[in-house]
């Protein structure tokens, strides 16, 4: 990150020859992926323990939780085409007696409770679904650093009214 006092490579070319290069280098040390979840930064002091999600974690470690996911979410775990048909039919015949539907928060609330119950072996109710949503959108909230008044300032070229 160059504001950072890192580099930054934009070429295609550039940017394909190191990311290519990038498994071998956390596994051998050479970098650390800390805790970046895409352009997001999470904030290490959520997570009291480690100071990671998991996103941090060495590569030996990373391979642990990777098995672990890779076992939670194998095909052979989930439905298969109509199972999910039916499973989205059912939760669509239950949202018709709502007053009200909402098909974003529908959708969220339709992939908590198929979460629950297919990876966990848990039934989550609508109330439960969606206050799993908003401590999910709390938490986040919380979990990603913010960027300074003066980094927005500086790269957005307005004002700094408009970042108050």
């Amino acid at each position: 990150c160059p504001f950072l006092g890192g580099k930054s490579f934009l070429r295609h070319a550039d940017v394909n020859k190191r990311l290519a290069e990038v498994p071998a280098q956390h596994v051998s040390g050479q970098i650390e992926r800390r805790n970046e979840l895409g352009y997001l930064l999470l904030d290490g002091a959520t997570f009291p323990m480690t100071g990671s999600l998991g996103l941090g974690n060495s590569a030996e470690a990373h391979r642990t939780s990777r098995r672990w996911l890779e076992e939670l979410l194998a095909p052979s775990r989930l439905p298969n085409r109509s199972g999910w048909l039916e499973e989205a039919g059912l939760f669509l015949a239950e949202m018709a007696t709502e007053r009200r539907f909402k098909v974003r928060s529908a959708i969220s609330k339709w992939w908590y409770r198929m979460l629950f119950k297919h990876v966990l072996g848990e039934i989550l109710s609508s109330e439960d679904a969606d206050a799993f949503g908003k401590f999910q959108s709390a938490w986040l909230q919380g979990a990603v650093m913010s960027a300074p008044n003066t980094f927005a300032d500086k790269f957005s070229g307005l004002p700094s009214l408009i970042f108050d």
